[in-house]
């Protein structure tokens, strides 16, 4: 019994490496353009909130 738990605990390790090694690059790909999905999405609030900032600006220069 506790053999065979052993060598199920030890397939399910096997497997999942050969899975992980098959899919390293789907993997890594999966991640870095999460990442840069991420970096992309940020960059965009950081300009629209920019821009706002100085159209808030202007209105205010325009109301003097």
């Amino acid at each position: 019994m506790h053999n065979l738990k052993r060598k199920i605990r030890k397939d399910m390790i096997l497997n999942f490496y050969r899975i992980f090694k098959h899919n390293t690059t789907y993997v890594l790909t999966f991640l870095l353009n999460y990442v840069l999905i991420d970096i992309v999405l940020i960059n965009l609030m950081h300009i629209i909130a920019n821009m706002s900032y100085f159209r808030l600006i202007l209105l205010i220069y325009r109301s003097y």
